[in-house]
């Protein structure tokens, strides 16, 4: 009974600490200068001001959220908490999260995971299971979440690279039907919705809202974090600093991701064998054996060789 109730007690605490950082996950995101102009313009500034309008969560849970990432800025490195909000930035914000909400989150998963293990191992009535047990969850819930982040940049990579080559010969077309480069960049962010045009929807909305044409795609080019992405933004910046006509840049743009397109389909075709093999040592090739050594094994068994 001892052991039951010292289990509850852990998995109780577990719970109760989950549910006290539940607010910060999923924390709002501060909005930067542009979205701030957005809203203001595409708001009505005095229905704000009134408090009797706001909800409970307005007024009661963001502001202990704001206090709890206040707290969390305070006690976390300043470079970290730059790097952790790029990548987050580059994993296209999952369910909002901000950094400070993205450690409470990894916080708040291991403690839950260490406690839950605790209390699994506790039925088995040996301590060293239940602390081994807490210890390997714990270290895995804190892993998981980072490796999901990172599996959540990489898809994002993987997408905006694979849209660059159609967004490169629409460029060309409408370049060289005339447009300017700002008016074609327009038409192919109305034309494709993907992750390459959404962001660069936002450089687009971000020049509109004053900021230099080329310093928003140059910022835009580094935050992706493809190299592809960046050289074709750097390609532009240079051709209009340094007056190369830009449909012919876009062409030269144009031929270098058809090569890269091709030349990641030939790898990933070259990389397909070896990835069978695995697949059919452990499903095929035992089920062949099977089916081929099946009679023979009735026979051994039934009178011998």
């Amino acid at each position: 009974m001892a052991t039951y109730a010292l289990g509850l007690v852990a998995a109780a605490g577990g719970f109760a600490i989950f549910w006290a950082l539940r607010p910060a996950l999923f924390p709002t995101i501060q909005p930067n200068a542009v979205e701030d102009r957005f809203h203001y313009y595409g708001t009505d500034v005095a229905m704000t001001d009134d408090i009797s309008r706001l909800s409970f969560q307005e007024r009661m849970i963001d502001p202990l959220v704001e206090r709890i990432n206040e707290a969390i800025t305070r006690m976390t490195p300043l470079d970290y908490m730059r790097r952790l909000n790029q990548r987050l930035e580059e994993a296209g914000r999952p369910s909002g999260l901000t950094a400070e909400g993205f450690i409470a989150l990894r916080t708040a998963a291991a403690l839950f995971a260490g406690a839950l293990g605790a209390t699994f191992g506790l039925f088995s009535g040996q301590p060293w299971i239940a602390v081994a047990a807490s210890v390997v969850l714990a270290a895995a819930a804190w892993l998981g979440i980072r490796m999901w982040v990172s599996s959540l940049i990489s898809t994002k990579r993987k997408q905006v690279e694979v849209s660059l080559p159609n967004v490169i010969d629409f460029l060309v077309i409408s370049v060289s039907a005339g447009l300017t480069l700002d008016r074609a960049l327009t038409r192919v962010v109305a034309q494709y919705d993907n992750e390459l045009t959404r962001g660069l929807a936002v450089a687009l909305a971000e020049v509109q809202l004053g900021r230099p044409r080329l310093e928003a795609l140059d910022a835009y080019g580094r935050s992706t974090g493809v190299p592809s992405v960046h050289a074709f933004i750097q390609a532009l910046i240079g051709s209009e600093r340094m007056g190369v006509p830009t449909v012919d840049v876009l062409r030269l743009q144009a031929e270098a991701a058809r090569w890269r397109r091709s030349d990641n389909a030939a790898r990933l075709g070259a990389s397909a064998t070896i990835k069978m093999t695995i697949p059919m040592v452990v499903f095929i090739f035992p089920t062949i054996l099977l089916a081929l050594l099946g009679p023979a094994l009735f026979t051994v068994f039934r009178g011998g060789f």
